[in-house]
């Protein structure tokens, strides 16, 4: 049994997006991948996994670089202006491999399993913004925050793959409209979004 130790992470993620970019979806293997991070193809399956197993810890790595960005503590008091500066965090980690996600996104249109790993795995990065934003996430009601925080999420994402200032003003201009029609949709039904209960939580800035 062979002693070499795995690879790291962060080298296979971001061959495997370099190869997306330059190839796309359809022509990335995991030689191609195991080629341009310079490993054994059973040093990247070790380390990363597959091609779906390898999207979904990209997508974790921008959660967590996400989460690590923002200072909760130094965040703004309402859960909208929370999920503004994650959102954007989560854009930024992004920001390096935007060629690679728009091929991913051109790819989904075509690629059923595609299309369906992202219907699954997107609200769960979502979940999780919600829930650090202070968004109540449980139950029925959480269930459909979290998808129309998905939906509200990739509407901007077109923006984002459009976007091509320095600063993503476009980017932010669409996140903060967006954000401000959910605030208005949800205080006309009177949805709650934060986890206290009663009159003091108020109605809820993002459903």
């Amino acid at each position: 049994m062979t002693s070499e130790p795995l690879a790291d992470l962060d080298r296979c993620l971001d061959a495997f997006m370099a190869v997306i970019e330059r190839q796309g979806w359809r022509d990335t293997t995991l030689e191609t991948v195991a080629a341009e991070a310079g490993i054994p193809v059973w040093q990247l399956v070790m380390t990363a996994g597959n091609r779906f197993d390898m999207l979904a810890k990209f997508g974790r790595r921008a959660d967590i670089a996400a989460l690590r960005s923002v200072n909760m503590a130094d965040a703004g008091p309402s859960t909208r202006d929370r999920l503004f500066d994650l959102i954007m965090a989560r854009f930024d980690a992004h920001q390096p491999y935007k060629g690679a996600v728009r091929n991913l996104a051109n790819a989904s249109y075509t690629d059923p399993g595609l299309a369906a790993f992202f219907a699954c795995q997107l609200p769960r990065s979502l979940g999780v913004i919600a829930d650090a934003a202070g968004m109540n996430t449980s139950g029925l009601a959480g269930m459909a925050r979290v998808q129309g925080l998905t939906c509200l999420y990739l509407s901007v994402t077109r923006t984002w793959l459009q976007d091509d200032t320095p600063d993503m003003s476009r980017t932010m201009a669409a996140l903060d409209q967006a954000l401000s029609r959910a605030e208005r949709w949800c205080n006309r039904m009177g949805w709650q979004s934060s986890r206290q209960s009663g009159p003091a939580a108020g109605p809820s800035p993002v459903a």
